[in-house]
């Protein structure tokens, strides 16, 4: 077990070293996965698919995760709450069947630099001298846990970043303040840039589920302008200014419905061009593209006439299934 868990520390460490600026995340996963496969092969069924996820707006962005299939790039001041985990390991130790299966889990939060291993931010001791609590059998007289620090790089790591913890406050907030402007700098060069070219190897798939407007279903929902979910294609079929418009399933980020007083309001965002998630790097200037739509249908009910929104209730439930559904086809793949 000790082995074990000072191995997974040494897979943290690699992930620390190589995720830095511009680095896709797949590779550092398949760096990490490369290693366990090369000095402990046994391992390499039993380890996380997700190495970890990028921290900000959302409190996990799906879309910026450290797996296999993720192209998105890691930049500089870019938060991660990066974790790496073994499950269903054999403890021959074990007197039970509980106690004959363990597993291990290490995370932290980091923040990537440029040519330089990730800053910790919750620095902490990891040792194995330092987080286990070995019990002694009556009589008996375990050996004594080794002091030295069995991950010598993530001691360094640690060090430097907490160079200096009795920093005055007036410095750690103007050193936000800096950081802050930086930021925001970045964020204008990349909003205002028009040069960014199409990389054919990331271009996204169409899903195409109608070629043309007669392939539409004929159902009394379209034409009476209301929302359709056409399950078959994985469709959300929507009026936008009187016209039926098909959106695939894949496009919708992800929808909430609010009551407010007499109504409900249903909204839904999509991905879109322009920002760090699956389309930053898509954009079609010949296309118009949409961030979010809301619908609001009346709440009431009228001389035993089904209420408006009993459409958006029973199209959002549907979304979520049927997103739900996509997602796990896809992962399958």
């Amino acid at each position: 077990m000790k082995n074990t868990y000072n191995f997974l520390l040494e897979c943290e460490e690699v992930i620390l070293k190589e995720l830095k600026d511009d680095v896709p995340l797949c590779d550092v996963y398949k760096i990490v996965r490369e290693k366990i496969e090369k000095e402990r092969p046994e391992l390499a069924n039993k380890m996380t698919n997700n190495l970890g996820t990028a921290l900000g707006i959302e409190f996990r962005e799906s879309t910026i995760a450290i797996t296999s299939k993720c192209t998105a790039r890691a930049k500089k001041g870019m938060t991660f709450q990066i974790s790496i985990g073994f499950s269903s390991l054999d403890n021959p130790d074990g007197k039970d069947d509980q106690s004959k299966v363990y597993a291990l889990f290490i995370g932290d939060t980091i923040v990537v630099n440029e040519n330089e291993p990730c800053a910790i931010l919750t620095s902490s001791k990891k040792d194995i001298s330092h987080i286990a609590i070995i019990l002694k059998d009556d009589g008996g007289q375990d050996d004594e846990v080794d002091e030295t620090p069995a991950i010598q790089p993530r001691r360094a790591a640690v060090e430097k970043v907490r160079a200096d913890p009795s920093a005055p406050e007036e410095s750690r907030q103007d050193n936000q303040k800096t950081l802050l402007r930086r930021l925001n700098e970045r964020a204008e060069v990349r909003l205002t840039s028009q040069g960014d070219k199409v990389s054919s190897e990331k271009a996204r798939k169409i899903n195409n589920a109608y070629k043309s407007e007669g392939q539409l279903p004929q159902d009394p929902d379209i034409q009476d302008l209301k929302l359709y979910m056409d399950k078959r294609y994985e469709t959300l079929i929507l009026p936008i200014n009187g016209t039926p418009t098909p959106f695939h399933i894949s496009a919708i980020k992800n929808v909430s419905l609010a009551v407010e007083g007499e109504y409900i309001y249903l909204r839904i965002n999509f991905f879109h061009p322009g920002g760090i998630g699956k389309q930053a790097d898509t954009i079609d200037k010949e296309n118009v593209y949409i961030k979010e739509l809301t619908y609001r249908a009346s709440n009431d009910k009228k001389d035993d006439v089904v209420p408006a929104s009993n459409n958006l209730s029973h199209v959002h439930k549907l979304i979520l299934e049927i997103q739900k559904k996509y997602k796990d086809q896809e992962l399958e793949r």
